[in-house]
């Protein structure tokens, strides 16, 4: 047995499936260079919940399934497998990963000839095609994390001192010794394993690859990055990177690491640090959630001062002779009904349609009025004068959602509801099969046409070949484009997805018979 490959699920059944069909087609190319049966793979269930399992006794029988009654963390299953794996190598691959069709044997090849290599990472990107920089990583010392921990990994990326723990120094299109790899794509030599270990189990998710791969250089063998193939990793499926949790698992994890291999103290300056960047990132993260709730309420708060101060000149004179605090109250009134009115319509979500904001403001006009009969005798400003202030928080309110929709943001200002241009890279019948798809789920799609692999014969019946894919987006003004993972190659898939990178098109992936497209 020449390769044993392992991944671990928990309820990624789709990311799985697409997974599985890709390794399907770089284990045949690995059958074809090393004889057959040279791959087996194992599945670790982590007792997840969306009928996973089913899936996968139905779709991939011929695989190892080993079916947790928990989730036992990242570690502990994925050396559930390697006890049991025969292969030459064992390759730590992640459920919501794409593989292409020779990227199994390229990198088999190279740990062939390199028998000092322990383990070796590849080129990742993710779904839309960007480079992912923890493709090649640096051990992380304590000098190292307080680089990253305090920005200036980020600040100087190109510094040998501060980017080392990205290594953002280096070329990412050419191969490097490194010091620490990515657990979404890990190949190890089996005698490098039994040298150094199986994966600890006490880090139960994030930091287990960094240990390893540390381990490894103590072992006494090299660790690669080989950029000479490349994968998709969609990345953070399992776990949300905003969340709290994300902040605290990670974290934690550097500090596990840090502890069992710099410090043998409970409390020290790096520990200490580490615990601070936690408290930090978390404040950073409750503070950045408690804004984007309370931004738009703020924004029509200014908007409505603004607004009364604009109209306080042209007020009679009698009204400037009310005492300042019923003036204050009134306008505290005001605001306080609008506010109430406006998140009672729901117009203060953060991303919500044109016809929403205006229902919305419908709803606060009418409910202003009422207050403005039912509070008479406190409130000194008259319909016209309310009327007045309106118009400015409205317009105010509506330009500034209309500029944050405009500089790109994805998740506050106005829902940008436009008809999809679709593009299928992929033959007649899963074409009909994806477009059945958005009609069924009454997605507002256009279908501009077919682009087909290399070597298609029957260039009439589609607009070009994947080659061309940039040129045809731009003569179509395409917004959408979706491969057919039956009809194109995988590697036509990937190495299109980091080429595209720059053009504004959403990317998206069909599973050959499957209601869902990635």
């Amino acid at each position: 047995m020449k390769l044993s490959i392992i991944i671990v699920n928990y309820n990624v059944r789709d990311f799985l499936q697409q997974c599985l069909f890709s390794v399907e087609k770089a284990c045949l190319e690995m059958n074809r260079v090393f004889g057959n049966n040279s791959c087996e793979v194992f599945i670790i269930d982590n007792h997840s919940s969306d009928n996973s399992c089913e899936m996968l006794k139905k779709n991939f029988p011929q695989y190892h399934l080993i079916e947790n009654k928990e989730n036992v963390g990242f570690s502990k299953a994925n050396n559930q497998a390697l006890q049991l794996a025969e292969g030459e190598y064992h390759l730590l691959l992640n459920p919501d990963t794409l593989v292409g069709e020779h990227t199994l044997v390229k990198t088999v090849l190279f740990m062939d000839e390199h028998p000092d290599a322990g383990g070796l990472g590849v080129k990742m990107t993710d779904g839309n095609g960007h480079f992912l920089p923890e493709s090649k990583r640096a051990l992380p010392t304590p000098k190292v994390s307080f680089y990253k921990i305090f920005g200036l990994s980020a600040l100087f990326p190109k510094s040998e001192k501060f980017g080392r723990y990205r290594l953002t120094y280096l070329d990412k299109n050419e191969n490097h010794e490194v010091e620490i790899l990515s657990g979404a794509f890990m190949l190890l030599r089996k005698t490098a394993i039994e040298k150094a270990g199986l994966l600890d189990e006490t880090f139960f998710m994030y930091g287990e690859d960094i240990d390893l791969s540390y381990r490894l250089l103590q072992a006494g063998y090299k660790n690669y990055y080989f950029s000479e193939t490349q994968i998709i990793h969609y990345k953070g499926e399992s776990t949300k990177k905003g969340s709290l949790n994300y902040v605290y698992v990670f974290y934690n994890a550097m500090l596990i690491f840090a502890k069992k291999h710099f410090y043998t103290r409970k409390i020290s300056l790096f520990s200490i640090m580490i615990y601070f960047a936690i408290v930090m990132r978390a404040v950073i993260s409750v503070l950045g959630r408690i804004f984007s709730y309370l931004l738009f309420p703020l924004v029509d708060i200014v908007l409505f001062i603004v607004g009364f101060l604009l109209i306080f000149p042209f007020l009679n004179k009698t009204q400037f002779d009310v005492k300042d605090d019923v003036l204050t109250i009134s306008t505290f009134l005001y605001i306080l009904f609008w506010l109430l009115s406006t998140t009672v319509s729901k117009g203060y979500f953060k991303r919500i349609s044109t016809t929403s904001f205006f229902t919305s403001v419908s709803f606060s006009i009418l409910t202003m009025t009422a207050a403005r009969i039912f509070f008479g005798k406190l409130i000194i400003f008259e319909y016209n004068e309310i009327f007045l202030v309106m118009p400015i928080v409205i317009i105010g309110s509506y330009l500034f959602r209309k500029l944050l929709s405009n500089f790109g943001n994805n998740k506050m200002g106005f829902n940008k509801i436009k008809p999809l241009r679709i593009l299928i890279a992929g033959g007649k019948e899963e074409t009909n099969r994806i477009i059945k798809i958005y009609t069924d789920l009454k997605i507002q799609h256009e279908y501009l046409g077919r682009i087909s692999n290399e070597n298609n014969e029957n260039s009439f019946e589609y607009l070009g070949k994947i080659s061309d894919v940039e040129d045809i987006i731009k003569n179509t003004k395409a917004n959408h484009l979706v491969f057919s993972l039956t009809d194109i190659l995988i590697e036509n898939i990937i190495l299109t997805h980091e080429k595209l990178e720059k053009l504004n098109i959403k990317l998206s992936i069909y599973f050959s018979n499957s209601d869902k497209i990635i």
